[in-house]
């Protein structure tokens, strides 16, 4: 589970931290908000970079094979309005199973490099320095006498197994689990293709491979596909019967929603249906996917986008429900119907002045009120553009 998130000298986010565990009831749910360029984007990014390190990349330099060249998981362009003499900072705090994982990762750019090198990079166990690194030298413990030697345009993380007997080795992997399998989204429906080409282990940010991930999933638990079945979809299509893959005069096969009212029978293809459908499809497998291979941090960049107004508060409704059960959803929205789905004390205001300025340090409604004195409803003034977020 999430519990703090610092990010120092990236894009619009300097000195900010973001906590989800202040309040005991609202650590599984949180709402960002904010208008066009005040950082939530920014935020879903840096996430995607643990993501990434958890998915076993690590490189800080272009690396080229054969078949494709693989981008470095931070550039220079990165650091915040060109402030590239003082070095870009990531932690990330996760409990799992009462014990905390803190992870940091320090990032710089020496004087005529091109690319960036890693400073400092330290994982720490419920209170128990798994490694920790200065520039190339990687060490495990006090009594080292010589340090690992690593590429400095390297991540440590994705490499590094506890093998230690009376370490918390077991916690390590469950992080570095936990890390890959994060889910960040920010759906384009049009993009989302109904073919079947390889299981896959990941979703894409856009979700244009969310059959090939749904295929990986129900390979590893089969219960998914129950889920789903049963799923709230029963509710906003109370013709749903199933799915199956059908296979085209070609042998592709494509994702394939069925539907029933009375005697008659019908099947859709999953890229025939709405941009709204395919949105509501997509959270019925997310929710599947907490339920069978969580529990998992999703971060949903605008998860109403797309959907009816009457749709919009069943929807955040169900999402909000079932991650109160188990793992975490930050969400993102511009819609007032979303907003009322939230309390003031896990709704997230982010701010910038201009754009030359950085992104405020997070406040919740509750704590922006006390500090400027708001009284009165604050949806209605967000709508009307009377309060400043």
């Amino acid at each position: 589970m999430l519990k703090r998130l610092y990010v120092h000298n990236y894009k619009c986010l300097v000195n900010f931290e973001f906590k989800m565990d202040e309040d005991e009831y609202y650590k599984h749910t949180a709402l960002l908000i904010g208008k066009n360029g005040a950082g939530k984007s920014s935020v879903a990014e840096v996430l995607q970079i643990f993501q990434q390190i958890g998915r076993q990349q690590g490189n800080l330099d272009e690396i080229q094979t054969e078949t494709h060249t693989l981008p470095p998981l931070v550039i220079p362009d990165h650091f915040s309005f060109g402030v590239s003499d003082q070095p870009m900072r990531f932690e990330i705090d996760v409990e799992l199973d009462g014990r905390l994982c803190h992870y940091a990762l320090v990032l710089e750019l020496p004087p005529k490099f091109q690319c960036l090198r890693v400073k400092q990079e330290q994982l720490v166990v419920a209170g128990k320095i798994c490694f920790s690194r200065d520039l190339a030298d990687v060490r495990f413990s006090d009594k080292q006498q010589k340090p690992y030697t690593k590429d400095w345009h390297e991540i440590y993380l994705p490499e590094f197994i506890d093998k230690a007997k009376d370490s918390n080795g077991d916690v390590v992997a469950q992080f570095k689990n936990w890390l890959r399998r994060m889910l960040i989204l920010s759906p384009v429906p049009r993009t989302l293709r109904a073919s079947l080409n390889a299981k896959s282990l990941y979703l894409k940010l856009d979700a244009s491979n969310i059959v090939d991930w749904w295929a990986g999933l129900n390979d590893r638990n089969p219960d998914a596909y129950a889920d789903v079945k049963s799923s709230f979809l029963r509710k906003v299509f109370p013709d749903f019967l199933g799915l199956r893959n059908e296979p085209d005069e070609y042998g592709v096969q494509y994702l394939t929603l069925l539907f029933e009212n009375g005697a008659a029978k019908t099947s859709i293809r999953l890229d025939r249906l709405s941009d709204g459908e395919k949105c509501l499809l997509l959270a019925a497998f997310v929710l599947a996917a907490n339920a069978t291979d969580g529990p998992l941090l999703c971060f949903w960049d605008e998860p109403d986008n797309f959907l009816a107004i009457s749709e919009v508060e069943y929807f955040v409704a169900i999402l909000k429900k079932h991650f109160l059960r188990s793992g975490q959803i930050i969400m993102t929205t511009h819609n007032p119907e979303t907003l009322n789905r939230f309390a003031e004390d896990n709704t997230y205001i982010l701010r910038r002045e201009t754009h030359l300025s950085p992104t405020r340090p997070p406040q919740t409604i509750t704590q922006w009120r006390k500090s400027d004195s708001f009284e009165g409803d604050f949806v209605r003034a967000w709508t009307l553009g009377d309060v400043e977020a």
